[in-house]
């Protein structure tokens, strides 16, 4: 029987270390807009990757969670939230909106770059967070390896996963009541 491995919390000041060094770090300024969304929400690397501009309403700071990409013989598809509860409605704070907002911008002007080449909707779905300027598809499971890559490049302290930060937003929640 696999045992479980121990969940590493991190601090919310490890957060924020985390976040100061992804926006200011040329190798992860792309996904900047994607590991503030997942420290502030909590959600699930299937739903972030998921994500589409019609998801999100920028003016009042909100994001419906309807949909995570999901990965079956090495195949991305779309699909519901794992649970019932898992299609929600996210408060967005200030600096997130304004995070995602300058996002956009930035894949406007990708699209415009690439032209032809880029991929407009990987799945049929105009997703927020793409792999690369061209435009393609990110892969859930890219997603955690990223973030664990540029987790150790801010010289944090090891074994905090994606999902880590998933436990730790549950964690503040229920202090904030």
């Amino acid at each position: 029987m696999r045992s479980k491995r121990e969940i590493v919390r991190p601090t919310p000041d490890q957060i924020r270390r985390f976040l100061d060094h992804v926006q200011d770090c040329d190798r992860s300024e792309y996904l900047f807009p994607l590991w503030r969304l997942a420290a502030v929400s909590g959600m699930r690397r299937g739903e972030l990757a998921g994500v589409t501009w019609s998801d999100v309403d920028l003016d009042s700071g909100s994001l419906q969670v309807e949909r995570s990409l999901g990965i079956d013989g090495g195949v991305v598809f779309a699909k519901t939230p794992k649970s019932a509860a898992g299609r929600r409605l996210i408060g967005l704070d200030a600096d997130t909106v304004a995070a995602l907002r300058s996002h956009r911008t930035r894949l406007a002007a990708d699209r415009l770059a690439a032209g032809e080449k880029y991929e407009v909707e990987p799945l049929g779905l105009d997703l927020i967070f793409r792999a690369v300027p061209s435009g393609s598809l990110l892969r859930p499971d890219y997603v955690s390896r990223y973030f664990v890559g540029e987790w150790k490049h801010a010289g944090l302290e090891p074994g905090v996963t994606l999902h880590s930060l998933r436990h730790t937003m549950a964690s503040i929640l229920v202090a904030e009541g």
